[in-house]
């Protein structure tokens, strides 16, 4: 399970999903806290503590696996692309003065004069967090919902944000993918579960165009009396996750259309 890994490409650079480490907690904190007093307005003033919260609850879940796995989405930057001629002239000056024989080691051929070539990662540039989710095996690791609990037995999704600079570019498909499977591959889980706000009417495209149905509900009558009690109205939903054969290329881009036109609004909460 902390071996899990996959990479794909943004016009940004290289992200790989991986689990959480301590170097990512404080990044990954930083972009829960910032989704959920988006999220949650009254928790605005309480930014800081909220922060602080979401770190203590991420140093505690790192360490939790097999019962529960958060994946990060890092994002390395790539090298920018070379000016055309700008290394050229820039080795026509430096070779003034040194003499005709002086050589200024810039590699093989197409170099660019530093050793790195457009769309090569930068090892020096700073990766950072772009997007999160949470799969929990185990319900000591996830927070109850009134009357509306996942089955013991079971993953579970949340926790999942994405940078609001990184949305619709199919980055909480991939981490959806990643998580489901994490579920099926790793630990042999056929159902997925996750928690849905109706008033998360975006988040809930995402969700349906990857395939979750809704199991169960909230009653209407939270939608007036919920506000009173605390109590959210949700949607229990539920996708199997089962390893299947991979699909044809084009039903998988498909997919990957209608999945782009995600919000990486949370599904769930912290505990």
């Amino acid at each position: 399970m902390l071996n899990f890994k996959r990479e794909f490409d943004l016009p940004e650079g290289r992200v790989v999903i991986q689990p959480l480490t301590v170097p990512y907690i404080e990044q990954t904190s930083e972009l829960l806290a910032t989704s959920f007093v988006t999220a949650v307005s009254y928790l605005a003033p309480y930014a800081a503590y909220v922060r602080r919260n979401i770190a203590a609850y991420l140093r505690e879940h790192q360490a939790l696996p097999p019962k529960a796995l958060v994946l990060v989405a890092v994002l390395q930057p790539y090298a920018p692309a070379p000016v055309p001629g700008a290394a050229t002239a820039g080795r026509e000056e430096q070779g003034k003065g040194q003499g005709a024989d002086s050589t200024d080691g810039a590699g093989g051929a197409g170099g660019d004069g530093n050793g790195v070539g457009p769309g090569a990662v930068l090892s020096g540039s700073r990766a950072r967090v772009i997007g999160t989710a949470e799969v929990s095996f185990n319900p000591s690791t996830r927070s109850s919902q009134p009357f509306l609990d996942a089955p013991a037995r079971c993953a579970y999704l949340t926790n999942m944000a994405v940078s609001p600079v990184f949305r619709r570019k199919g980055v909480a498909s991939r981490l959806l993918e990643a998580a489901e499977q994490v579920a099926a591959g790793v630990q042999g889980e056929q159902r997925m579960f996750l928690h849905l706000r109706f008033v998360d009417e975006t988040a809930a495209k995402l969700y349906e165009s990857a395939g979750f149905t809704i199991a169960r509900q909230h009653p209407l009558i939270l939608a007036f009396l919920g506000p009173f009690v605390g109590i959210q109205r949700m949607k229990l939903m539920v996708k199997p996750v089962a390893p299947v054969a991979a699909p044809p290329a084009a039903a998988a881009a498909a997919v990957a259309v209608a999945a782009d036109a995600d919000d990486g609004g949370a599904a769930g909460n912290l505990n």
